[in-house]
């Protein structure tokens, strides 16, 4: 059916670097090659089909890589600690936690600690929990509904054994419904690049009045 592009670009664009990083149409390319092969199955996850890997060598970024996972997994690892995938989501990370315009000093703080830990989201976390301007922008965020129901559950005391022993009509009156009614209804994202942050996309009028 030929080389899916779609893939490789949203790796390097949405996943890891970001738009406007220093890649080309060239690196998507090789990327999209070097991930084929990966398919999905719900109920296999490791599901891999070596007929289908397009042979011989890509080139990502100046690094070359072979067939196969283990390959794949050295390609996702090298871009993981690339330095622009540690600014990218540290801009995501400060945006979706701190403020729709995050402080620069937060951001340039999160990319170091990336970049220190190798890309360890534990320790980035603890810099972003600990950060002062994080502080400084308490209250700047409106809770997404997904969050929103995890705050309220939390809040009532619900313990995760608890939250497991729901049925689904109950999973689905609880959770998936004020999820929706609340405008994200759950795991349906209107794109590849995931759910809006600014807080006027979830504080309308309709919207508040579902909260």
């Amino acid at each position: 059916v030929g080389l899916n592009e779609n893939l490789g670009r949203e790796v390097l664009e949405l996943h890891t670097l970001g738009v406007g990083a220093d890649y080309t149409q060239g690196d998507v390319r090789e990327l999209a090659k070097v991930l084929t092969g990966l398919t999905y199955n719900p109920r296999d996850h490791r599901r891999f089909r070596p007929q289908v890997v397009e042979p011989g060598t890509e080139t990502v970024l100046g690094v070359s890589y072979g067939d196969g996972l283990p390959e794949i997994a050295r390609a996702l690892d090298d871009l993981a600690v690339h330095p622009a995938t540690a600014r990218h989501l540290a801009r995501k990370l400060a945006t979706h936690f701190a403020a729709d315009d995050p402080p620069d000093a937060l951001v340039a703080d999160l990319a170091a600690v990336w970049t220190d830990s190798g890309g360890d989201l534990r320790a980035v976390s603890a810099a972003l929990v600990t950060h002062p301007d994080l502080a400084a922008t308490f209250r700047q965020k409106a809770r997404q509904p997904f969050d929103f129901v995890a705050a309220a559950l939390r809040a009532l005391g619900r313990g995760a054994g608890e939250i497991l022993a729901l049925d689904r009509p109950q999973v689905r009156q609880y959770l998936l419904v004020p999820m929706q009614r609340m405008g994200q209804p759950f795991g349906k994202a209107r794109g590849p690049d995931g759910w809006p942050e600014p807080a006027g996309d979830w504080i309308t009028p309709q919207l508040l009045s579902a909260r």
